[in-house]
């Protein structure tokens, strides 16, 4: 594995407090720039009637689009935020391409949709076969765990935009997935209430949010991506890199059961917080 470049991604060897403002993100400009991108996205929802009207309200984990009276249509997009920069660091990109999948199908399943098909867009400083052949690897054996196609794509090269630790292998990579609702309406928590039973599934790992800050908070002191933790017995960049766990097939099978559920949630980005966005009676 490549060594890890000190500092050259602005996170290791980091001093101060242990906050996501030290790590360089700002949530309250982030909120207030989202509430201004709303401010005109939000409106364009009442731009469809009949065929593609969404069913769910902006900001759920996926939307879904009406398509007749039996059919509806899940959509979702995602990327993999700053975890590229420790694959960068520690030269693997497997399971990268995995967290592209895991991701956006974890979102479409909390509408109750089985999710069907990906296409993925990725930017590279550089195309190399070493960076994408592994790439590649991860989408396809996250397709596989999730029971998708992935059905185009776009590569774009940006040598004069992209930068990161490891000079000419710079990359983001995202995706967006669909799937399908047949003869259902979407599952929103809109009639969850006091009383129903609720069951979490264990994550294994960060998955593939709060990257940054866990990079601030683990790549400072002379620590490396290579140094060992003790605590899990692999080094710090491996530990970060844990493929982020698809939930699709347990899901499924629990909503094939005929189980009554009321809410389904990916706790990702906002943690606990993502509870909220499950439209629930009094909420």
């Amino acid at each position: 594995m490549p060594p890890e470049t000190p500092d050259s991604d602005g996170s290791s060897g980091l001093s101060g407090p242990l906050t996501y403002a030290a790590s360089g993100v700002d949530t309250d400009a982030a909120a207030a720039g989202l509430a201004s991108l709303l401010a005109w996205v939000g409106p364009t929802m009442d731009f469809r009637e009949g065929i593609g009207k969404p069913l769910v309200p902006n900001g759920f984990f996926a939307n879904v689009l009406r398509m007749s009276d039996r059919l509806s249509l899940a959509i979702s997009t995602d990327g993999v935020g700053s975890k590229s920069a420790v694959a960068q660091m520690m030269g693997s990109y497997e399971g990268i391409g995995w967290d592209c999948v895991a991701v956006n199908v974890n979102d479409v399943i909390c509408t109750g949709a089985e999710p069907m098909a990906l296409v993925d867009y990725i930017s590279l400083q550089q195309p190399h076969a070493d960076l994408l052949g592994p790439l590649g690897k991860g989408l396809h054996d996250g397709a596989k765990r999730a029971g998708v196609a992935i059905v185009g794509g776009e590569l774009s090269q940006h040598p004069d935009t992209l930068a990161g630790p490891r000079e000419g292998y710079a990359f983001d990579i995202s995706g967006t997935c669909v799937g399908v609702l047949d003869g259902l309406a979407p599952i929103t928590g809109s009639t969850v209430t006091p009383g129903d039973v609720v069951i979490a599934l264990p994550s294994n790992g960060v998955h593939a949010n709060g990257l940054t800050l866990a990079r601030h908070v683990l790549l400072r002191d002379g620590r490396t991506a290579e140094t060992m933790l003790d605590e899990c017995g692999l080094s710090i960049g491996d530990e970060l890199l844990r493929p982020v766990h698809i939930y699709v097939p347990e899901a499924v099978e629990v909503l094939r059961a005929g189980v009554a559920v009321k809410g389904l949630a990916h706790i990702s980005g906002d943690g606990l917080l993502n509870l909220l966005r499950l439209d629930a009676e009094g909420g």
